[in-house]
């Protein structure tokens, strides 16, 4: 036999807020005090007819006098502490879990709250929404900061988009490893000049996947407002008194960087800060601001956000990359819908640096490798 639920008693509850005393309610449901007292403490369960029979006398649901506990399920995930709140999502037969940032979890409504981790390294869950919207959520890993109002874009009721902020090389480890169901990625190749799909296929190994146009942003260099130090180009990363903050290797924008350097005729070694990488393009923005550094690579739309001035370079691709085995996924489509929506379009021109046209349409099919 299953284990059955612990059951959480609100009679002694809504018998005080009833005004009923405990005989007059125990006369009423045709049990004695002492039955009814053990109800109320929980030291008994009632049966079906007596749960009724209480729940006519006080007027009220059943629900409303006898609650299950709350589910407890056994998720992985990483960065996770005890009483972390999270979101919840399944990739394939892994239920993962996703915790709320600082901002968020102050805004957002969580799936659950974990407890100590167990031995064999999963979190238990507790959950704290009625909805199981795991299997309705698609998690997306990517560093663009408008995956957040894409998010935001998917019509309630038809899925769930958790964005998992990592930077594109990660992205799409995360995908291989099955930690994410699809990767948005920026991975510029300066020779085919657009997405680098031998890249993508390395990354991804035998995984066949779909390419789905996001839309492109405008990189370049994100500066102190005024631009001070007159960043104009590659070339005067190299001046004495710039600091740079970069991207970790794998980033996307680190790629672009280290083409840029390459047209300019620079090594890395002549770039004060090379070696200092910040997780994600707000924290480029948040290292300048807080002038640790004076230059950075990202995209406009940080700049703008974070009151900083910005010297573009060059319009990339953002792409959402999607294995096979995912493609039947019930949140992908509306996913897709929302990002070629005018609404949303209209809200990533209000950001700066974006252009939309085009947007959830398929851009290529990569085959996937055979195993050896």
């Amino acid at each position: 036999m299953e284990p059955r639920e612990a059951v959480t008693p609100h009679v002694r509850t809504w018998r005080e807020r009833a005004g009923v005393g405990a005989g007059e309610l125990a006369r009423r449901a045709g049990l004695t005090r002492q039955a009814l007292h053990r109800v109320e403490t929980g030291a008994v369960e009632p049966g079906i007819h007596t749960a009724l029979r209480l729940a006519r006398a006080l007027g009220v649901t059943v629900e409303a006098l006898f609650e299950l506990a709350p589910e407890e399920m056994l998720a992985e995930g990483a960065d996770l502490t005890p009483g972390a709140r999270v979101r919840l999502a399944r990739v394939g037969e892994r239920l993962l879990a996703l915790p709320l940032g600082a901002d968020d979890s102050l805004a957002c409504a969580a799936d659950g709250v974990t407890g100590p981790r167990h031995a064999d390294g999963r979190w238990p869950v507790t959950r704290t929404g009625g909805d199981d919207l795991a299997a309705r959520s698609l998690i997306v890993a990517g560093c663009d900061p408008s995956l957040r109002l894409l998010a935001a874009a998917v019509p309630e009721g038809a899925g769930r988009l958790l964005v998992r902020p990592l930077p594109t090389g990660e992205a799409l480890s995360a995908v291989a490893r099955g930690e994410a169901h699809a990767a948005a990625v920026h991975l510029w190749d300066a020779r085919a000049g657009g997405l680098d799909h031998s890249a993508l296929e390395a990354a991804l190994g035998p995984l066949g996947a779909t390419v789905y146009r996001l839309w492109t942003w405008t990189q370049g260099f994100i500066v102190a407002p005024g631009n001070p130090l007159a960043v104009r180009s590659a070339a005067d990363l190299a001046r004495r008194g710039v600091r740079l903050v970069n991207r970790p290797a794998g980033a996307g924008s680190r790629v672009l960087l280290d083409a840029w350097l390459a047209g300019a005729g620079i090594s890395p070694t002549e770039v004060s800060g090379y070696d200092h990488p910040a997780a994600s393009p707000v924290d480029v923005a948040r290292s300048l601001q807080a002038g640790r550094a004076d230059v950075g690579v990202g995209p406009q739309s940080v700049a703008a956000a974070h009151g900083l001035a910005f010297v573009p370079v060059q319009v990339e691709p953002v792409e959402l990359v999607v294995p096979s085995l995912h493609a039947e996924h019930p949140a992908l489509r509306a996913v897709l819908d929302a990002a070629a929506s005018p609404a949303l379009h209209a809200q990533l021109a209000t950001l700066g640096g974006y252009d939309a046209a085009g947007a959830g349409r398929p851009t290529l099919v990569l085959p996937g490798r055979k195993s050896a």
